[in-house]
């Protein structure tokens, strides 16, 4: 390397960190300006994350801490900061995680308005309010993207590994992604992402798994697909084969058309994943609505605001309006099933345009 190659590398080096520097900068204001104390503010922090490092078994005996033990090195760290300061920093990476997610193009006046749409969204303040982790599986699976659709295993292992940080919101488009990889990537490249992967899966789960596992046994009710069709007193079969039809539908056209993973499908497979799991809570659609309501949005700007709109109506209750609430398990079902239709009608019809154009080049 030359010595104004080396120079300019280490101008880049300095300007980032300068970026960096300059944009917390206000997260570390925030930290006099909120009231820590309110117990509506920060309580996933307060009650399941921080302090989690010093803790036996990390607190999968003692607390809600059900991050799965492979995930577990990219949010401890974070856990070890001071109260206030570990607050701001993952807000910080949750808000830089929002913004990044959403495409530059088609157009600039598109990409502003849609973060703005992102980052006020009911469910996005609620996470932010709470600090759970939506910013790290948002931030995962963008590395995801780029390293499956570049073919670099140590980038696409690595956002596997952070994304999995909640695996019951993403676990159905890995499916999706390993199926095209066998199309698309050589073996050499898929022996590294299983080898790392796998390595890390085995040996946390020899170390802590069976106190995760046993966390997980005190699991809220929850809101997903269960629990709102349970209200109703369906069966349990009827649930699980309604489980069980979306996850296959969602798969099969999933996995159909080009061997890329759009925002719109990537919206699909995981608004279906926080349908069909076992567990999900009111911040668990975030990443559907990063990918999935923003892909809708890029494509007919009035469907996707349609689609903020119905999940931002828990803000009428500032207004005396109490039936729609992020917690109530009925409200949360349809505007779910709303999403989910929208993407696979959306990816249906991109599916045929792919179709058409592969019969006309023949």
């Amino acid at each position: 390397m030359t010595k104004q190659a080396s120079s300019l590398n280490g101008g880049k080096i300095l300007l980032h960190a300068i970026l960096v520097a300059v944009t917390f900068l206000p997260f570390l204001l925030a930290i006099n300006l909120v009231d820590l104390d309110n117990p509506a503010i920060a309580f996933d922090w307060r009650e399941s994350f921080h302090g989690a490092i010093w803790l036996d078994n990390f607190g999968w005996d003692t607390r809600p801490f059900r991050t799965p033990p492979w995930s577990v090195y990219f949010l401890l760290p974070f856990t070890a900061l001071p109260f206030a300061l570990g607050w701001a920093t993952m807000l910080y990476i949750t808000t830089i995680a929002m913004v990044a997610v959403v495409p530059r193009k088609p157009s600039r006046n598109l990409w502003l308005i849609g973060t703005i749409l992102l980052l006020t969204a009911h469910p996005v303040i609620r996470n932010i309010a709470d600090v759970n982790l939506e910013g790290f599986v948002i931030g995962g699976l963008l590395l995801s993207l780029y390293g499956f659709h570049e073919e670099k295993p140590l980038w696409l292992a690595l956002g596997i590994l952070i994304a999995g940080v909640k695996p019951q919101g993403v676990f159905l488009m890995y499916i999706v992604m390993g199926l095209y990889m066998l199309r698309t990537w050589n073996w050499r490249n898929i022996g590294k992402v299983i080898a790392i992967c796998g390595g890390v899966f085995v040996l946390t789960m020899l170390i802590w798994g069976q106190a995760w596992l046993e966390s997980l046994d005190t699991l809220p009710g929850g809101i997903s697909l269960a629990t709102g069709l349970s209200e109703f007193n369906l069966p349990s079969f009827a649930i699980l084969t309604t489980q069980i039809g979306i996850a296959l539908v969602s798969l099969v056209i999933g996995y159909l058309g080009e061997a890329k993973l759009t925002y719109l499908k990537v919206g699909l497979l995981i608004s279906a994943s926080v349908l069909v799991a076992p567990y999900a809570n009111a911040v668990s659609v975030v990443p559907a609505l990063a990918f999935g309501a923003i892909g809708l949005f890029m494509r007919r700007w009035w469907l996707g605001v349609f689609i903020f709109v119905i999940y931002n109506l828990p803000y009428l209750q500032a207004f005396g309006v109490e039936r729609f609430t992020a917690i109530d398990t009925q409200y949360f079902l349809v505007i779910q099933l709303i999403l989910w239709v929208s993407l696979l009608i959306e990816v249906i019809i991109d599916n045929r345009s792919t179709s058409d154009s592969i019969i006309k080049e023949d």
